[in-house]
């Protein structure tokens, strides 16, 4: 008898705490990720846009006048008008599993795939996560590429053009730069 009780005591009280909860349709849910997202990306400013990447655990501000593309499911390019504008500041940012390695050896195979190129290495932290940036790598245009390794997945944020050959260019890419990493939010990754 006591063994029925104390089942139809907590019956009750599982039925008495549902009907406590608050109910949300359907339409009206928000993953957790969503909810700490909008708790803690920075609010847009003047002259500056939200890139929420929730699938990606990130957000960031970057300048306003910037398009958002996202030409395969790793990658999103910030440019201005269409992914064919070369002569303004882009940034790209790629997300892919770490796959066990750390920041070091993420770095390192970086630099291995550019032998005889003098790329430059340092260390920063970017959104309270300790990075590498490197500066001078090679491709269509001279790069400042910054790696981060987060809850096992490898961000890699490429900005053009990083040569000061580019004139106002490379001084706006430089803008961009502190406005997107000193504004960068890992989200909590589900």
């Amino acid at each position: 008898m006591r063994n029925r009780k104390f089942w139809f005591t907590l019956c009750i009280a599982a039925l008495v705490l549902a009907a406590c909860s608050p109910q949300v349709g359907a339409a009206g849910r928000r993953s957790r990720l969503e909810q700490d997202s909008a708790a803690v990306c920075p609010d847009k400013t003047e002259g500056t846009e939200l890139l929420r990447a929730e699938e990606h655990a990130y957000c960031l501000l970057y300048p306003t006048g910037y398009t958002v593309e996202r030409p395969n499911p790793e990658e999103i390019v910030l440019v201005v008008g269409s992914l064919l504008n070369v002569s303004e500041p882009r940034l790209y940012i790629q997300v892919s599993e770490a796959g066990g390695r750390t920041l070091q050896q993420a770095a390192d195979a970086v630099v291995a795939d550019h032998v005889g190129f003098e790329i430059e290495r340092s260390s920063a932290t970017i959104g309270g996560q300790d990075a590498v940036v490197l500066d001078g790598v090679p491709g269509q245009d001279i790069s400042q590429l910054v790696l981060i390794v987060y809850a096992g997945r490898l961000y890699q944020l490429t900005f053009v053009p990083a040569s000061q050959d580019a004139g106002e260019a490379y001084a706006r890419m430089q803008e961009f730069y502190a406005t997107a990493t000193g504004s960068i939010v890992f989200l909590q990754r589900m």
